[in-house]
């Protein structure tokens, strides 16, 4: 009952507070918080990561031939680069497979970071491979490697980006794994630009001697270690995301600490109750064989299938093109003249401008 002697009614009492609790909702549900920005940061730097690492190499094979193939025209033969720039995403493949069915089996927090562990070190072995006294050589090696770093880089891709769709709240999801795919692109541009800047700083030496080029493609392609080495804290530290404990594991206590971790709430000494086992995980996540049961009853209808192989099949065809172009633009680049060929300029005007054509902005610096 107000002052004024009016009587408020139960419905309109209750109606008000409905509308308090959906304002409420939403302001949190497009509220953007430091520790989700951070989460979404440590995502997307693997992004980053991964187009770094798999492009990358679209730069060296031009440099392996310098060094490894002075005898046939400083060309590294076709089927040898094919099998360079193709065989880490053979282990993209299986790293998504695998560490998709990890994420889901095993929760977030147990497989984030593992991942990053296999891309170090298959980062830094390709970086300073070497060949055997009798047998495989430096590419043979190098192949083996990339494959290594490839399982890698596949078990990060669905790892990063269901990572930052559940740390973003509801109405900045899209938003944030915008973000996180866009740095793909940054890091093929900044491949490009190191390439660029390395053999700026290797001019003399290079035009003394091309075996030097060698220096270069190994420093570059170690490069990839940095962006995954500043992540790598982050990601073991991260608590196990808010909404697959509280669907998945039905553990509603490590559920709050996720959140009480995004609104930023949650002191460091806290974080460390996160690893613990809870009641639900010892169930094997109600049983793997519910999850598999869940998959085929959805996708049975032919409404949710049809969608599934929508978007499959489109990005199938979008990285036909993408891949297809970004692991051979240097070819590209001296096909349509921006760069000389092998046989009719110096090894560093050559690579110079492959690697300055590969980026706009990188495609402005010219030879003083």
């Amino acid at each position: 009952m107000h002052n004024d002697g009016t009587t408020i009614s139960a419905e309109s009492l209750e109606q008000s507070t409905t509308e308090n609790h959906s304002k409420q909702h939403d302001r949190s549900e497009n509220k953007i918080t430091g520790r989700q920005i951070r989460t979404v940061l440590v995502s997307s730097t693997g992004f980053f990561m991964d187009a770094y690492d798999i492009f990358v190499i679209n730069l060296v094979v031009p440099m392996l031939g310098y060094v490894y193939y002075m005898d046939q025209k400083n060309t590294v033969p076709s089927d040898i680069q094919g099998i360079l720039k193709g065989i880490t995403n053979v282990g993209n493949i299986i790293g998504q497979l695998v560490f998709g069915y990890l994420g889901d089996s095993k929760g977030r927090k147990s497989v984030y970071g593992v991942e990053l562990l296999i891309i170090i070190m298959a980062t830094i072995c390709s970086a300073m491979a070497g060949s055997a006294a009798i047998g495989v050589g430096t590419l043979g090696f190098l192949g083996f490697w990339r494959f290594i770093l490839g399982i890698g880089i596949g078990g990060d891709y669905p790892m990063s980006a269901t990572v930052s769709s559940e740390w973003s709240s509801a109405g900045r999801r899209g938003q944030m794994l915008a973000l996180t795919f866009s740095m793909q692109g940054w890091g093929q541009f900044f491949g490009a630009l190191f390439a660029v800047i390395l053999l700026a700083i290797f001019k003399v030496p290079i035009e003394a001697n091309q075996i030097n080029i060698d220096y270069v493609w190994r420093i570059l392609l170690a490069l990839g270690v940095v962006p995954a080495a500043c992540t790598l804290y982050s990601r073991f530290h991260l608590p196990e995301s808010p909404r697959y404990a509280e669907r998945v594991l039905k553990d509603p206590e490590l559920a709050e600490i996720g959140k009480a971790y995004a609104l930023g709430v949650q002191s460091k000494s806290s974080a460390k109750l996160v690893p613990r086992e809870p009641m639900a995980h010892t169930k094997k996540l109600d049983d793997d064989r519910h999850h598999f049961r869940d998959f085929r009853i959805y996708f049975s209808q032919w409404r949710n299938l049809k969608v599934l192989i929508g978007t499959c099949s489109t990005w199938f065809l979008l990285d036909i093109a993408f891949y297809g172009l970004s692991l051979n633009q240097s070819i590209v680049i001296s096909a349509i003249g921006f760069a000389p060929d092998t046989t009719k300029a110096s090894p560093w005007e050559t690579l110079f401008k492959q690697a300055a054509g590969t980026t706009p902005r990188a495609s402005r610096i010219r030879q003083t």
